[in-house]
C-alpha cells in the first residue's frame, strides 16, 4: 500500500509546495482532500509524476477551504470520479459539487470505497468553533489490523479512532495518519490524548497539519523511531499488515 503525500503544512523537499491544508493519494486512484490551492497542488502532483486519469475516488473529510481548495481544478481535468460527501457539509458546497460531472456519494455509514479494504469511517460529527462540523476519515484494513487517515480530526482524534475500532473490533491500529487538530490544545490535554494512543494500541504514528509543534513534540517523546514525521512529497512505502 502506497500513499503520496500531496499537500501538509511542511515539507522535507524544497521544490514541493506546502501550506495550511492536507491532500494524500493512496495506490493511485483514491484521493484524500485536495489541499487549499489548486496551484500548489498541482505542482506537486506534477512532481510526483501522478497520472489524474487513473484517480476514480475522491473522498473530502469535511468542506472547510484548506482541504477542498484544489477540487475544481481536479474535476476539470478528471472524469467518471466519484466523490464522497457527508451529508452534513453546507448547502453551498454540495451545489458547487452537484453543478460539475462528479458522483456524488452521501457517506452516512462505514462503506468501502475499492477493493474492500479502503473504507470512509462515514459522517461523524463534533464541534468547530462552537458550530457543529461533519467529517470522514479513510481506512485501510488489512488482515490483521486497520490504519487511519485524517483530515482535521475536528470530532475528536480519540472519539474517530473508537468509532473505527466499533466497525473493525477485532483489528489493531497500526498507523494513525494525518491532521489531529490539537495546535490549539492545551499541554496536559495534549498528554492525555498521547495515553490515549497507547491505551488504544496505535503502533505507529504521523501527526502532520493542524495537530501542531507542541503534540507533535509530545508524539515523537513517547513513539521515539514510531512517531513518523512526513511532508509534502513524500511516499509511503507502508506495510499495513
Amino acid at each position: 500500500m502506497q500513499i503520496k503525500i500531496l499537500f501538509n503544512n511542511q515539507s522535507k523537499h524544497s521544490n514541493f509546495q506546502s501550506g495550511w491544508g492536507f491532500s494524500c493519494l493512496i495506490d493511485n486512484d483514491v484521493l484524500f482532500d485536495v489541499g487549499a490551492d489548486a496551484e500548489s497542488l498541482e505542482k506537486n502532483i506534477e512532481l510526483l509524476n501522478i497520472d489524474l486519469s487513473l484517480i476514480k475516488h475522491i473522498i473530502i473529510s469535511h468542506d472547510h477551504w484548506d482541504h477542498t481548495g484544489g477540487l475544481w481544478w481536479i474535476l476539470s481535468k478528471i472524469r467518471n470520479v466519484s466523490v464522497y460527501v457527508c451529508p452534513g457539509f453546507s448547502k453551498e458546497f454540495i451545489e458547487k459539487l452537484e453543478s460539475t460531472e462528479a458522483r456524488i456519494v452521501q457517506c452516512v455509514a462505514p462503506q468501502p470505497i475499492v477493493r474492500g479494504v479502503i473504507w470512509t469511517t462515514g459522517q461523524i460529527q463534533g464541534s468547530y468553533k462552537d458550530n457543529l462540523i461533519s467529517e470522514q476519515s479513510v481506512v485501510i484494513e488489512n488482515q490483521n489490523s486497520v490504519s487511519v487517515i485524517t483530515g482535521c480530526a475536528h470530532p475528536g482524534i480519540i472519539d474517530i479512532l473508537n468509532k473505527v475500532k466499533e466497525s473493525f473490533p477485532k483489528k489493531d491500529f497500526n498507523l494513525v495518519l494525518g491532521g489531529f487538530h490539537l495546535h490549539k490544545t492545551d499541554e496536559e490535554n495534549i498528554k492525555s490524548i498521547v495515553q490515549s494512543f497507547r491505551n488504544l494500541k496505535v503502533k505507529k504514528i504521523a501527526p502532520m497539519h493542524c495537530t501542531g509543534d507542541v503534540a507533535i513534540n509530545l508524539l515523537k517523546e513517547e513513539y521515539g523511531n514510531d512517531c513518523l514525521l512526513f511532508g509534502s512529497g513524500d511516499i509511503i512505502d507502508q506495510n499495513l499488515s
